[in-house]
């Protein structure tokens, strides 16, 4: 090529560089004084790096000898509106096919595609089906025949979601005007297609609404009102096009409403407010004022819709209903009958100076409170509900007592009528109460009342016991019919044999039957003991005499005997965690605790000859737990385990008298101790003993 060729194509792209340069500072300029919108000079820009970037496609190979005379600057230029382009907008590369061979960052970025998805596919991966065949015919048609194509499109993500593009299709050429391949540049307007959207949608309500309506610029500026606000205002369009909003306002306009209208634009927030304006003529009118700003891409304010509702007669018509009220409240305030009001949400609207005299509540703390869920005793409570939820359903109430609680504590009966309160729509909207104090009479007749249900009380109560007494002393004679029976039996054949038959006895033989009998006398003894105990306790004849007790010998000890008493045959494991390790307490009363639950343990587990007992002596309490294996409690007896004389349901078998858990419960009543048991039938029991420590 000659070098004048080659100085011509150099000196083109340097003044396109330049050319791009000088319409990016026009853009900033440009857009700085406002004389166009953001996404205008963007497009500017974007258009002049498009050349460059387009420039530095086509290929001059200049002779070997002038390659060198390329001057670097330029093509660093060349390459910094490329990387400019591929950092500012999405860019892809198609073939003559139209699969895609190259993406930018920014295209993965928001298609949410990787490339690997997308290199080799069609641009139709990512089609919302939003546009017409026709609309991709066209496309086609237009960049096959060489021509740059350019329209908005939308395009569906990955994740489903939509995205606007401003899209340029060019296609590059080969030598014969034959297509080689396709560049695509695209910028994101999903924000500005959204804004369209929002002021179309506005555009046509504000058409139709009986409403004036007006858009302004960010300094409050008039751009465009409806009809109307042109017929609300007696103002035409031209007379109000530029001017700001203030010139609405007049002397009773509130100046702390604008003052707060202002400061929460200035902040980029919505309001709404009631104000007063004037129209053309002079003529006040209460307006509902709502302001909503529509934001930039950048989120800088690019205007304000405002809607002005008309709300003069509504205005009126509450300043009548004001006047009326305060007639009505007047009335209320003077009666001589404490008097007071609830709305729908329970809270009181209505408090006259006798319900603040009686109830000791000052009216401007009754006020909006829910005074009446503090002031309603709780027995009460339920009967002023039930009486408020017939009231609100049209209801009209009278004669109804509650208990209320005054501010001093003291505690007054009244009677109370209650009538619905209706709305300016006749819409019930509270209940309106009415009361008298009969606190006097009704303490009188509760007195007559109380005292014939403490003498049927007491008739009950001697009723009961007379047949728990009648029960216990029937299961007494039942279970000691039983219990003496057996081994009075046994005493009485044990010495009829030695009467008979002592000359015959071995000496062993005669130890033998008089150990027997032996036995049997002391079992009689424990049970005549464990009755004895049981009537000391009902006579409140037991008292605690405490002294120290060292734990370990204690458990240790008491442990031995009981395996001892049941010939071996079964082992108690036990498991210590002392913090102390003696306690004040009443050794007798422990050893009556222990022994039972032990003896009980060892005698219902007959098949499991273990019973494990934990002792924790930790904080301020000895724990004890013991637990056996055996046929454990049904559920069903559980509740009366600890009655005196009372056996289970599963236990016929075995001998007891029914006093063992009665005689733990009354020692731990005098310890101020507490018991619990844990019980699974054929798995085992486990009593929980816990006992207050005294030092």
């Amino acid at each position: 090529m000659p070098s004048r060729i080659l100085k011509y194509h150099l000196s083109v792209a340097a003044v396109l560089a330049a050319l791009s340069i000088v319409l990016a500072i026009a853009m900033l300029t440009g857009y700085r004084h406002g004389l166009y919108a953001l996404e205008t000079g963007v497009l500017l820009l974007t258009g002049a790096w498009l050349i460059a970037f387009v420039f530095s496609f086509v290929t001059i190979e200049p002779p070997v000898q002038l390659r060198n005379v390329t001057p670097r600057i330029e093509q660093s230029s060349l390459f910094d509106f490329q990387n400019a382009i591929y950092k500012s907008s999405i860019v892809s590369r198609a073939n003559k096919k139209g699969d895609i061979t190259f993406v930018n960052e920014n295209f993965v970025r928001i298609s949410g595609y990787s490339s690997e998805e997308l290199i080799g596919k069609n641009h139709r991966v990512i089609n919302s089906g939003y546009h017409p065949a026709s609309f991709w015919v066209d496309m086609w048609k237009t960049i096959s025949s060489g021509h740059i194509w350019r329209a908005e499109v939308r395009n569906k993500a990955k994740d489903g979601s939509y995205y606007w593009v401003d899209t340029f299709v060019m296609p590059f050429l080969n030598e014969d005007n034959t297509v080689r391949e396709f560049l695509s540049i695209r910028n994101d307007i999903t924000e500005r297609k959204r804004n369209e959207e929002e002021i179309k949608k506005l555009s046509l309500v504000a058409s139709k609404t009986s409403n004036a309506v007006t858009i302004t610029d960010p300094s409050g500026a008039v751009e465009w009102v409806n009809d109307s606000f042109v017929q609300i205002t007696g103002y035409s369009f031209d007379e109000v096009k530029g001017k700001n909003m203030r010139m609405l306002q007049g002397m009773e306009t509130d100046p702390v409403v604008v003052k707060r209208i202002n400061e929460r634009l200035r902040q980029g927030n919505s309001v709404s407010e009631e104000l007063i304006n004037y129209t053309k003529q002079g003529r006040k009118f209460w307006v509902r004022l709502s302001i909503t700003p529509i934001f930039n891409t950048d989120r800088t304010i690019r205007n304000f819709i405002s809607v002005h509702a008309d709300i003069t007669r509504i205005k009126e018509y509450e300043m009548s209903i004001s006047a009326i009220a305060r007639e009505l409240a007047g009335l209320i305030e003077n009666a001589n009958v404490p008097i007071f009001g609830i709305n729908a949400q329970r809270r009181i609207t209505e408090w006259n100076k006798v319900a603040a005299d009686l109830l000791g509540y000052e009216k401007h703390h009754a006020i909006g409170s829910m005074l009446e869920a503090r002031i309603f005793e709780e027995s009460s409570r339920a009967k002023f509900e039930s009486m408020v939820q017939e009231v609100m359903s049209g209801s009209s109430l009278g004669n109804i007592e509650c208990a209320i609680v005054t501010q001093s504590g003291q505690r007054l009966i009244l009677l109370m009528s209650a009538s619905p309160r209706l709305d300016s729509n006749g819409i019930i909207a509270g209940v309106i109460f009415v009361a008298q104090n009969i606190t006097e009479l009704t303490e009188y007749r509760q007195s007559l009342e109380e005292k014939v249900i403490e003498r049927t009380h007491a008739l009950n109560e001697a009723l009961q016991k007379e047949r728990e007494l009648v029960d216990i002393k029937s299961r007494f004679i039942s279970i000691a019919s039983h219990e003496f029976r057996t081994p009075l039996s046994t005493i009485s054949v044990a010495t009829g044999l030695i009467r008979k038959h002592h000359s015959k006895l071995s000496p062993e033989e005669l130890d033998h039957k008089l150990a027997n009998i032996l036995k049997q006398v002391e079992h009689m003894t424990v049970m005549l003991d464990d009755v004895l105990l049981i009537e000391k306790a009902n006579a409140g004849k037991l008292d605690v005499q405490r002294k120290e007790i060292l734990l370990d010998d204690f458990f240790s000890n008491l442990c031995a005997e009981v395996e001892r008493s049941k010939g071996n045959t079964h082992h108690i494991r036990v498991h210590k965690s002392l913090v102390f390790d003696r306690v004040n307490s009443d050794d007798k009363l422990l050893r009556s605790i222990f022994i039972n639950l032990l003896t009980n343990a060892i005698k219902f587990s007959p098949s499991v000859a273990l019973v494990d007992v934990t002792i924790l002596a930790a904080g301020n309490n000895l724990s004890v737990r013991v637990k056996d294996y055996g046929i454990g409690i049904p559920e069903n007896d559980l509740r009366n385990l600890f009655e005196p004389f009372f056996r289970g349901g599963n236990v016929n078998a075995i001998q007891g008298t029914g006093l063992g858990l009665s005689i733990i419960r009354k020692s731990l009543d005098l310890l101020k101790g507490n018991i619990t048991v844990d019980s699974t039938p054929g798995k085992g029991t486990e009593f929980h003993v816990t006992i207050p420590i005294h030092a």
